[in-house]
């Protein structure tokens, strides 16, 4: 069995039953720890594309690890990982 993680132990404070929070926080520490990746499509013009393709090749990396170190580097760049969202109180 996996340790509760901290925000998992958040996350809990939602769950109905104790079923459920102990479920709920097994998986999002299992997300956490194995760092489960989301699915993207994007679209890129043809000389991006190939450019992408040929720097894989030369990398040894697939253009999936390429994209998502990109897009790692740009969230970083922008602040984006810092983010986050309020509940406001009506």
């Amino acid at each position: 069995m996996l340790p509760i993680c901290h925000s998992a132990k958040a996350v809990m404070k939602f769950a109905a039953s104790s079923t459920n929070q102990k479920l709920i926080a097994e998986l999002y520490c299992f997300k956490t720890i194995f760092g489960i990746l989301r699915r993207i499509t994007i679209q890129v013009q043809d000389n991006a594309h190939r450019a992408l393709k040929l720097l894989s090749i030369l990398e040894g990396k697939t253009t999936g690890e390429l994209s998502s170190e990109a897009i790692d580097l740009y969230l970083k760049s922008k602040g984006a990982y810092e983010l986050g969202v309020a509940r406001s109180e009506s």
